[in-house]
């Protein structure tokens, strides 16, 4: 069995093995992430994700829905969401960009760097500007934390201003349970953070009560 070896990016010379968590994610905290038993750094996406499409968003076994009412109008929320740099206000996300040039549509291809720790690639499979929709899903990540992963961006027009409707939908990679790799209250936390730095760049706006689908997982899937 592969074993992961995680120490603070500043202390090159710690070595202990540990399975990875969401923690220093959201303390934003740069780690460095070693294969013991390759003794290769992983700083690069290399882990194949499955692909998907838009059933996974109701057939995953971990997805997380939040309507999200803003004070902004609908079109200066989906400009703010489909920029070259989308989501910057989002303090959790060092780092995200399209790598194509405008216009975007299907196909369009996008990276992020979550807390200087996970980095994926996402591909957009689903792209409708007229709806304020899209929908991707990641095909490469540098830690082996899913099969799958993907979010769906909706963003309708109400009397007050407009609603985000943001889900989030995944699957753990074989071998990593729901508690101990991408666990219900790390996960939580981590969205919620998004959630909130949304709300608070967009108005004063309200977040309706989520839904979620997180049921307990086997430690071998």
């Amino acid at each position: 069995m592969r074993a992961w070896a995680i120490s603070p990016a500043t202390n090159s010379s710690a070595n202990s093995t540990a399975a990875f968590s969401l923690g220093a994610v959201i303390s934003n905290t740069p780690i460095a992430v070693t294969d013991v038993r390759e003794g290769v750094d992983v700083t690069s996406p290399r882990f194949v994700l499955d692909p998907v499409d838009e059933t996974f968003f109701d057939t995953a076994p971990l997805r997380w829905r939040f309507p999200i009412d803003l004070a902004a109008d609908p079109d200066q929320v989906w400009a703010g969401l489909t920029a070259r740099r989308p989501l910057w206000w989002c303090r959790m996300l060092t780092d995200v960009r399209f790598v194509n040039d405008p216009p975007y549509g299907p196909g369009a291809a996008r990276t992020v760097e979550l807390g200087r720790t996970l980095r994926m690639e996402e591909h957009f499979f689903r792209w409708e500007e007229h709806r304020r929709r899209h929908s991707f899903y990641v095909t490469r990540a540098n830690l082996p934390l899913f099969a799958s992963f993907a979010e769906d961006y909706r963003v309708d027009a109400t009397a007050r201003g407009s609603r985000f409707v943001w889900t989030f939908a995944m699957a753990p990679r074989r071998g990593f349970t729901a508690s101990s790799a991408i666990g219900r209250p790390m996960t939580w936390a981590l969205l919620a953070s998004l959630v909130r730095d949304t709300s608070r760049y967009f108005g004063s706006g309200t977040v309706t009560r989520p839904s979620s689908t997180a049921p307990r997982i086997g430690t071998d899937r």
